[in-house]
């Protein structure tokens, strides 16, 4: 069985994007919400219209897992459902993206990703 280590990673994030969507259900938000704003982080690639460096930086500011899990910890602590509402559609977004191949730039160009890089 010839498993290679990318299609396991792909589908860890895609079970990211599942537990958020399973999580965004519990919590009973509104699929609306998650409809409207879901590919919000993709409006962080506007930074390739100034050059490939800034865009990169954008688009991976937006597509790290850290903001979003740290607005979920404070969602969670504080009990603050639009905090929760929005880290878990941005989480999903990454899981998403991640499941589909897409994943952090290089500032050489838009299509070379770190995913690309795993064997």
């Amino acid at each position: 069985m010839n498993v290679k280590l990318r299609h396991i990673i792909k589908l860890e994030y895609a079970s990211i994007a599942l537990l958020c969507l399973l999580f965004y259900w519990y919590y009973q938000f509104p699929w609306l919400y998650l409809i409207l704003f879901l590919l919000t982080p993709d409006i962080s690639m506007v930074g390739y219209l100034i050059n490939g460096k800034v865009g990169a930086l954008f688009y991976n500011m937006s597509h790290s897992f850290i903001c979003p899990a740290f607005l979920l910890f404070i969602g969670i602590v504080c009990t603050e459902n639009v905090c929760m509402m929005i880290a878990l559609i941005w989480l999903m977004h990454i899981g998403v993206d991640r499941a589909l191949g897409y994943g952090l730039k290089y500032k050489d160009a838009f299509t070379h990703t770190h995913i690309q890089h795993i064997p």
